[in-house]
């Protein structure tokens, strides 16, 4: 496995076939188009220049968006959890005819969602002024009533704090051709009326505003409140009869949705065009496009080129320029490659594609800590059921089936160990039957474990100086390979053969410390030779800390084995049919809580043993990830003409 070599694609394209030519590549899915740099223009004098590309694309797809949500709330569809995405050919999802008819259905449903919105709003504001109107049913007169030839009569409200008795008292005395009477109340305030002589109004004006007075005008209602909220209830109601028949309108396009919903991908697809053309260079009759496309790409892409009429030039990455890095990997690493993108991309130009090795480790540490046969099963099939049901797309295709090739190494770990949802069978029969470990117990061997732990960790830890000594070698550095690795290979192999009593292991463990002590600073000046020798030397507690990194395996494996027991024991403590109720409750909850936590823990414990140990020794980071121009749909998955 490698990564991938980039050659530098530049392109001036026939301006009428620039959409063409973009959608071609999409369908290659191999050609990483970039925005032109401001740079070009000056550099080519104005001669190309940038233009906005606008087909309206996004306008219709935010269009075709809303009326699919509205579709969606009106006539809500039982999708199925393992419902896959419709398929269709790119022909089809971009056919005239079909996004004609999507675009006239979603103008209709826009504007009975209008027509809804508007009932909506008029319901609203009916029921805020049947809600003003209401307390003042008790009053038998037109709410715009406002007196006669000699008195005055006012509507309005005090704050329920308000001494009413008092109030009246004062109004007795100094205004008494004037009658205030209680309409209604409620936690905030009095609703009252007041009848005065005009003679005595601003008296009884003076004293009512004192006590928090505040008229209510009903200019406009010349019935009584209870007249006027008759006739806003019959309003309101042949509004909500307007909302429930667009609503039902509306509903009757259900037989378009996946029509709307295709044309929501194909605009999508257009919406990016419009983005990338109107970051290319153009002249009045030509596109200049640039980017990077995979040198085995090359042929496919060149063909494409010359079918649809563009002048196009192929060459090396010049210096300078940073190419995006891809990997080459089989159909077993390809997943794993999800994990190394979390910690970062290799630098374009790098020697070691970090993957394949990578997820052979990853592969077997995944399986030795959720070490149960049982969950590597439900792990292996709930992912290929998924897969081949839902067909998701990218990442998260990606992760599933990482974790579907997780669920054989984790099978045939607990079958090596005995792990079949923990001791179940032994647990059920009372110890009567139990599947035996075809290797060995964690839990009555644990020291077996923590070993191979440990030496699984050493050998990668080995294998990573060994990746970092061959960049070295490829890179011209002979001596840093020698004598920055080597000089470790041999103090290992000493320790090695001296923990096996061979009197050689000694001398070789005073080569590789003579060789460290030695070499260590050669870079430096001075008494830093020496110094830097020694630092090398204690590096040597680095090593030991990585290498007890690995316990982590055997800690985590011991651990969902124990909560596995656990859970067996609970459930299996009664008897009957409660005990059988107790049985399925506990062992449902249990296991699938212990299923859980084990993948959280094996994911990012395993992730962070690669991420560290491993792509700490040789990882050259500081790429940027190949993304080239494809389809990407989120209700259609394209496939294949026949």
């Amino acid at each position: 496995m490698a990564l991938v070599t980039m050659k530098r694609l530049s392109v001036l394209a026939p301006a009428e076939r620039r959409r063409p030519v973009l959608r071609r590549l999409a369908r290659l899915g191999c050609a990483e188009l970039e925005r032109a740099a401001p740079q070009l223009f000056a550099d080519t004098g104005g001669a190309l220049r940038p233009q906005e590309e606008n087909t309206g694309a996004a306008e219709i797809r935010a269009r075709l968006t809303a009326a699919h949500s509205a579709l969606a709330a009106a006539a809500p569809q039982k999708t199925p959890f393992f419902g896959a995405r419709m398929t269709m050919t790119e022909r089809q999802l971009f056919d005239s005819a079909s996004l004609e008819a999507a675009n006239r259905a979603a103008a209709q449903i826009e504007a009975l969602v209008r027509q809804s919105e508007e009932a909506s709003a008029s319901i609203s504001r009916i029921e805020a002024r049947i809600a003003s109107l209401r307390p003042w049913i008790p009053l038998d007169l037109p709410l715009n009533y406002t007196g006669s030839e000699h008195t005055e009569f006012w509507i309005g409200v005090l704050p329920v704090s308000c001494d009413l008795e008092a109030l009246r008292s004062a109004l007795a005395e100094q205004a008494p051709a004037s009658q205030l009477d209680l309409v209604g109340s409620d936690r905030e305030q009095h609703y009252m009326t007041l009848l005065v002589h005009k003679g005595e109004a601003p008296a009884a004006s003076a004293l009512v505003r004192a006590s928090g007075f505040t008229a209510v005008p009903f200019r406009d209602v010349s019935r009584t409140a209870g007249e006027e909220i008759s006739s806003l209830e019959a309003e309101e109601a042949a509004a909500r009869r307007i909302r429930e028949t667009a609503a039902q309108s509306i509903a009757s396009f259900a037989p378009e949705r996946q029509k709307i919903a295709a044309a929501i991908d194909a605009y999508t697809q257009e919406a990016l065009r419009d983005s990338l053309l109107s970051g290319f260079g153009r002249t009045e009759r030509t596109v200049y496009l640039t980017g990077w496309i995979p040198a085995d790409a090359a042929g496919a892409v060149e063909q494409v080129l010359r079918e649809e009429g563009c002048a196009y030039e192929l060459r090396e990455p010049a210096e300078g320029e940073d190419p995006p890095t891809a990997y080459r990997d089989n159909r077993f690493v390809e997943p794993f490659a999800a994990v190394t993108e979390m910690y970062g991309t290799p630098t374009y130009g790098s020697i070691i594609d970090p993957n394949p090795l990578m997820s052979f480790f990853y592969f077997i540490f995944f399986g030795f800590i959720m070490a149960d046969a049982m969950y590597g099963l439900l792990m292996f099939f709930g992912c290929w059921f998924y897969l081949k049901k839902k067909r998701p797309a990218g990442t998260m295709k990606r992760m599933l089936t990482l974790f579907m090739y997780c669920g054989i190494s984790t099978f045939a770990v607990g079958a090596l160990t005995g792990g079949w949802f923990g001791d179940l069978a032994s647990a059920v029969s009372g110890g009567a039957f139990t599947i035996p470990a075809i290797w060995f117990e964690p839990l009555t061997d644990p020291m077996k474990m923590l070993a191979f732990s440990l030496a699984l960790g050493a050998l990668q830890i080995i294998i990573g100086m060994g990746l970092s000594a061959w960049r070295s070698i490829r890179q011209g550095q002979l001596l840093d390979a020698v004598f920055d690795v080597g000089s470790w290979y041999v103090l290992f192999l000493g320790i090695g053969l001296f923990a096996l009593g061979l009197p050689v292991g000694g001398w070789l463990m005073g080569i590789g410390l003579l060789m460290l002590l030695l070499t260590g600073g050669r870079k430096n000046k001075g008494l830093g030779k020496i110094i830097g020798g020694l630092g090398k030397i204690y590096n040597i507690t680095g090593f030991l800390s990585d290498l007890l990194s690995y316990s982590r395996v055997m800690a985590l494996g011991l651990s969902g084995a124990v909560v596995g027991q656990v859970v067996n024991k609970i459930a299996t403590m009664a008897t009957g049919i409660p005990g059988v109720i107790l049985f399925v409750a506990v062992f449902l909850f249990g296991h699938i809580f212990n299923l859980a936590i084990g993948l959280l823990g094996a994911y990012v414990h395993t992730s962070r043993l690669q991420y560290i140990e491993f792509f700490g020794r040789f990882f050259e980071d500081g790429g940027h990830p190949f993304k080239p121009l494809e389809n990407n749909t989120k209700f259609v998955e394209i496939v294949k003409e026949d």
